[in-house]
């Protein structure tokens, strides 16, 4: 009689459990099966206090050699980024496979824990601790006005303000929120944001668009103020 050792059906890796304050911090679970996998995977992914937590491409399966013997393996990438600094912890979190006996036997539900991990992250030395941080070596910001404020305006005018950015390595959830303040007597209406990302050939990118809605409610002069986005890359550490 042979039998097979003990092996964890999931299993997480973390290559490098460190990074600055908004960059991605990629982590894989593994999910370990004797037989094929069947059916769908799904996660519940933790809340942590100011980190999203979100999960990238397609899972990749293969099969390796774990303790001498050979397991079906189920990889899949995720990627944390955290406006927090010091010492953060990720909970354990639940996920639902079903794998088979061989390759045609009837599929069994599993339910398992991911286990949870620390990571370290560093606020970028000369950033304000207090202000959202975008850390990525790539970002692009633009605002499209419709129409274009001029200096000839009527009362009841309203304008729209369209502000996109888009990141490598970013998750369009961890862009900065477009701040929308204005002077009295402009009212403000934000609309929902459009995020999305994008994974091809490997590469990780996100985008976010916010269009705001100014009102001109009284006759006078007014100025919008600047809009500030703190941007931190982490090649050239500038």
């Amino acid at each position: 009689m042979s039998l097979r050792a003990v092996v964890d059906p999931v299993a997480i890796k973390v290559p490098e459990a460190k990074a600055y304050s908004g960059q991605r911090l990629p982590f894989f679970v593994e999910l370990r099966s004797s037989g094929s996998f069947g059916g769908a995977t799904s996660f519940t992914l933790p809340q942590v206090p100011g980190t999203v937590i979100v999960k990238v491409g397609n899972p990749v399966v293969s099969s390796e050699q774990i303790e001498g013997e050979r397991w079906f393996v189920q990889s899949h990438e995720f990627a944390l980024f955290s406006q927090r600094d010091g010492n953060i912890k990720v909970p354990e979190f639940p996920v639902h496979f079903g794998t088979s006996k061989g390759f045609t036997g009837p599929v069994t539900e599993v339910d398992e824990k991911v286990p949870g991990f620390s990571a370290e992250i560093e606020r970028p030395p000369g950033t304000d601790p207090n202000r959202f941080l975008i850390t990525t070596e790539s970002l692009s910001i633009e605002e499209q006005w419709n129409p274009q404020p001029s200096d000839d305006v009527k009362t009841g005018t309203v304008f729209k303000r369209t502000i996109t950015q888009h990141a490598d390595n970013v998750t369009g959830m961890a862009l900065a929120p477009a701040p929308t303040t204005a002077p009295d007597d402009i009212p403000v209406y934000p609309g929902n944001p459009q995020v999305t990302d994008a994974t091809e050939r490997g590469e990780f990118s996100g985008q976010r668009t916010e269009t705001i809605t100014y009102l001109v409610g009284r006759p006078g002069s007014y100025t919008l103020p600047a809009i500030r986005y703190d941007w931190w890359n982490p090649k050239t550490k500038e």
